[in-house]
């Protein structure tokens, strides 16, 4: 799930160093560690390129599991690291305490939906079945 979620930014930064797909509603505090520098804020098509990309390698790494069960732990990991991310990137670009910031401060749309986004990818991922000790379940 790290690796996805770091995945998402790294697409998400490639796309906006390459300036590609910058037209469209914008997200906000959608690369937290940019905002001091004004560029956190993402148009919707760069946010969902990057993170369904980021979802469908999250959904392979949890191919094994069921599809409600991939989106469940997709998402909900996803939501709690972005949030939680995306509280130290605003305490560090401010200066502030992480811990007065963590409870005090509502995040941007940005992370409530890059983890919906990804979690969406990951559900498109159909399921395989892992060999191993026991015999391969057909796939759902």
């Amino acid at each position: 799930m790290v690796v996805a979620l770091l995945a998402g930014f790294g697409w998400t930064y490639t796309l906006h160093g390459a300036h590609l797909l910058s037209r469209g509603p914008q997200i906000r505090d959608a690369l937290p560690l940019l905002q001091l520098a004004g560029y956190d804020v993402q148009p919707l098509a760069r946010v969902l390129v990057a993170w369904l990309l980021a979802g469908f390698f999250a959904g392979l790494a949890l191919g094994g599991l069921r599809r409600p069960a991939r989106v469940a732990v997709s998402g909900l990991v996803a939501l709690a690291l972005l949030l939680a991310g995306s509280q130290a990137a605003y305490a560090l670009t401010r200066n502030l305490p992480f811990a007065h910031v963590l409870l005090s401060r509502m995040p941007g749309l940005g992370p409530w939906l890059e983890a919906a986004i990804l979690a969406t990818g990951a559900g498109c991922v159909p399921r395989y079945a892992w060999r191993g000790a026991r015999e391969a379940e057909p796939a759902s």
